[in-house]
């Protein structure tokens, strides 16, 4: 052995050793800080203090470190965990500077990569064809922050963008494996029927869970979507369920974005109990999504349903194949149908016209500004402060005696971002899109991977949903709801690339064939 040198054996026991002295040290303050925070703290802070100390042993006790990160990053991403600085009440965009419960998740997945690009396992990270459309509204961010009066608007909504991105350029460049693609979509599926089991279980006891620190719509939000959903409607006959994501209709644009690729997933050659798993999820989604009573997250479920089964029937590798997955999909949608039928056929013909009246005239608006600021638009994050003077209501105080202290932005995404960016930043995000939909439809021409396949064709139809969804909100600028969309972005740019290596030698022939043996793949990307 040269000198200077340590046995492999030995730095393994240092380094078990310092992992149980930590755990250790952790669980005692995690014992000091429940005695403590019981009798100093709010039920908030305990809560906070505790989980976020939970999480270090849970972290400490994990094997595989870097896929319990993934896991986490999966489940705790939807949600509103965050402390909120400076904060700033509106609507359209970040309201405070955060840190998020998510944050120390992604700083530890950007050490793993950056040690395997010090350990030469990898030879550089993916920046993506997504980065110079990002890059180029958050530049135009950083104008409004320097020029525009109203600068910690922009200021909060520019970090609220960066950090969604650096989640979607860590994702991309920790899945590179197969495992990896599954562990992703296994924790993705998970998240989502959490989702939707608590957005079933606030329709059975018409209320709320309790559960606002993660995300739960308060009893004003819950009274008010119920209010406006039909004539005269209630708690009591129009209960909406809005699960951990803040209000029915963001529930409903998430599950119209992962539903697709639930059952897209069907359509692959993945092994029966995990097929069944799946249906379960897909089915809880379903009934969920039916109990938000949300019209635009049916019609984006809708268009995204129908061209998944246009693309599973005309496309030459599955035209043949899991036809009766698709006939069982199918039976599934029409039994959840038929069993919601009423509150359905209630919703469309009974709703209460105000809502959209009221978006109608509010576009009206959102058109004005972009005619009046074409280039560079009002600034980022500050569309609801350029109301007064431009609508019936007057100014400051006719529009605080109709709406309150909150004043209600225009829920379209589109529009949204053009009056408040101008059409070069309106550019930018139409090319966020079209970059997403290029990369996932030249993964259909690359039939190398069956799941995978599958996995892309409902994220494609999954982003489709959403864009037809922004017609008629503003999701995006959501920071819980905009996370998931950068996840599913992220998968459908990671399959790009993993098709891109694998393209020689993975192609599955029209037949079924034999997986191959471990190792196959190369090395080239192996991950600690």
């Amino acid at each position: 052995m040269r000198r200077g040198t340590r046995p492999a054996g030995l730095m393994n026991t240092a380094e078990d050793l310092f992992r149980r002295t930590l755990l250790v040290v952790l669980t005692s303050v995690l014992a000091s800080a429940v005695l403590i925070a019981s009798f100093y703290s709010t039920r908030w802070a305990l809560a906070v203090g505790v989980g976020t100390i939970a999480m270090g042993i849970t972290f400490l006790l994990a094997g595989n470190h870097r896929l319990f990160c993934l896991y986490a990053i999966m489940f705790i991403a939807p949600l509103s965990l965050a402390s909120h600085f400076r904060q700033i009440i509106h609507m359209g965009g970040a309201t405070s500077f955060t840190i998020d419960g998510v944050d120390p998740l992604l700083g530890m997945l950007l050490v793993f990569l950056l040690r395997d690009l010090a350990h030469g396992r990898r030879r550089s990270l993916h920046l993506t064809s997504l980065a110079p459309w990002v890059g180029g509204m958050i530049a135009l961010g950083m104008l409004d922050i320097a020029i525009n009066p109203l600068r910690v608007l922009p200021a909060q909504e520019v970090l609220r963008m960066s950090k969604c991105f650096l989640l979607f350029f860590l994702l991309v460049n920790e899945l590179v494996r197969e495992k990896q693609f599954m562990h992703a979509l296994g924790a993705l599926i998970a998240s989502m029927t959490l989702q939707s089991v608590l957005g079933i279980a606030q329709w059975v006891i018409k209320g709320s869970l309790g559960l606002q620190a993660l995300g739960e719509a308060d009893l004003v939000v819950i009274e008010a979507a119920a209010t406006g959903a039909f004539v005269g409607g209630g708690l009591s006959d129009a209960f909406r369920s809005n699960a951990l994501m803040g209000h029915p209709n963001l529930l409903s644009a998430y599950l119209a974005m992962l539903l697709p690729i639930c059952i897209a997933l069907l359509f692959s050659r993945l092994p029966l109990l995990a097929r069944i798993a799946i249906g379960g999820s897909t089915l809880l989604g379903l009934a969920s999504l039916m109990l938000t009573l949300s019209r635009s997250g049916w019609v984006s479920f809708g268009v995204a349903a129908t061209l998944l089964f246009i693309l599973s029937f005309v496309h030459p590798r599955l035209q043949r194949r899991y036809l009766f997955a698709r006939v069982t999909a199918i039976m599934l949608m029409v039994v959840v149908l038929v069993a919601f039928s009423g509150p359905i056929i209630r919703r469309i013909v009974d709703s209460d016209p105000g809502a959209l009246n009221f978006r109608l005239e509010w576009n009206a608006i959102a058109w004005e500004m972009v005619k009046d600021e074409p280039l560079l638009g009002f600034g980022l994050n500050t569309w609801v402060y350029q109301l007064p003077g431009r609508t019936r209501f007057g100014g400051i105080s006719g529009l605080t005696d109709m709406f309150g202290p909150t004043w209600p932005v225009v829920h379209n995404i589109y529009l949204l971002t053009w009056s408040e960016q101008g059409t070069l930043g309106f550019i930018c995000f139409l090319g966020i899109h079209f970059s997403l939909l290029a990369a996932a439809i030249r993964n259909l021409k690359r039939y190398y991977n069956d799941v995978l396949f599958a996995a892309n064709l409902g994220a494609l139809c999954g982003v489709v949903a959403l864009m037809v969804d922004g017609l008629a909100s503003f999701y995006l600028r959501i920071q819980g709801s905009a996370r998931v969309f950068w996840i599913v972005a992220a998968l459908i740019i990671a399959i790009d690339y993993w098709n891109r290596r694998n393209t020689p030698r993975r192609a599955l022939p029209d037949t079924a064939a034999p997986t191959p043996p471990p190792g196959a793949a190369g090395t080239a990307e192996r991950q600690s």
